[in-house]
């Protein structure tokens, strides 16, 4: 069991970090991007079905969506092995969110 919490916390801790670092590059991106049409590309990567991870990394998404708005950035989530359960309807319990994420980003 405590090898289990430690891969949940060094997988929160990796998320964190990945999303730092994304806000740090799309902070630069933001006065120069690099499309010519001033679109900001961000990805982002999902690989665990630790809930705190997949709610951050959709946290991420809305934040950035908020910041430069809907026509602003493209953001593509990458997800495979346990992340992927974030999108199967039976076992996420992020729905809701992934729903309003649809109707008012166009995700």
């Amino acid at each position: 069991m405590v090898s289990m919490n430690r891969r949940s916390v060094m997988s929160l801790g990796l998320a964190t970090l990945g999303a730092w670092l994304v806000r740090s590059s799309v902070g630069h991106a933001a006065t120069e991007p690099k499309s010519g049409d001033g679109l900001h590309q961000v990805a982002l990567h999902l690989n665990s079905d630790d809930e705190r991870v997949q709610k951050g990394a959709l946290s991420n998404i809305k934040n950035l969506y908020e910041e430069f708005g809907p026509g602003k950035v493209k953001i593509e989530l990458i997800t495979n092995g346990p992340g992927v359960k974030l999108f199967v309807k039976k076992e996420t319990k992020f729905a809701e969110e992934l729903v309003l994420l649809k109707t008012k980003y166009g995700v």
